[in-house]
């Protein structure tokens, strides 16, 4: 296992030019090599697998062999292999989502902050006007919902839903289908 605290996860399906920024902007993330990505893709027609590995050439790729056909079928997947690894903390970024240059640095002051008083176990970087807030701590706001863009979990929150739900947690190798 590659011990990196922060795992980006990105699902996609067809868009490739969308998908064609959005990897661009992620190539300009300082110190992105201190993250481990991985590209989920949920059986696009209009890419192969070849294209995703040159467009996140530091990702490992995991394509499914059809789609499923729904986004919440290819993030549950997500989010059942992040369990299977069980380390560090999850960032969810939807295929249309441009990354800041900061991102990675923002994300591991997070967890570090996180490490030295865990709070809750889920934070929100991405703060939509249709998840209102009820409540703030002067640094991060309290809600009830969130979507799950641009979101960052750590194991233990999904390992406890997943004990609690019964989830199957997907353990497949790099390259192979989820």
């Amino acid at each position: 296992m590659n011990q990196r605290p922060l795992t980006i996860g990105i699902t996609t399906f067809n868009r490739r030019s969308v998908l064609e920024t959005v990897a661009d902007s992620l190539a300009q993330v300082n110190g992105l090599e201190r993250a481990r990505i991985w590209v989920l893709d949920d059986g696009s027609t209009e890419f192969d697998q070849d294209f995703l590995r040159r467009a996140f050439p530091l990702a490992e790729v995991f394509r499914a062999a059809e789609n499923s056909g729904g986004a919440d079928q290819a993030m549950q997947r997500l989010f059942q292999h992040f369990v299977a690894r069980g380390e560090g903390h999850l960032l969810v970024l939807d295929s249309d989502m441009l990354a800041s240059r900061r991102l990675v640095d923002e994300c591991l002051r997070i967890i570090e902050a996180d490490r030295a008083a865990p709070g809750p176990c889920l934070f929100s970087v991405f703060n939509a006007p249709s998840h209102p807030a009820i409540g703030d701590d002067g640094e991060f706001l309290f809600k009830r919902s969130v979507g799950a863009a641009g979101t960052l979990w750590r194991t233990a929150c999904w390992s406890t839903c997943c004990a609690r739900y019964r989830c199957r947690a997907s353990s497949t190798g790099t390259g192979a289908p989820i």
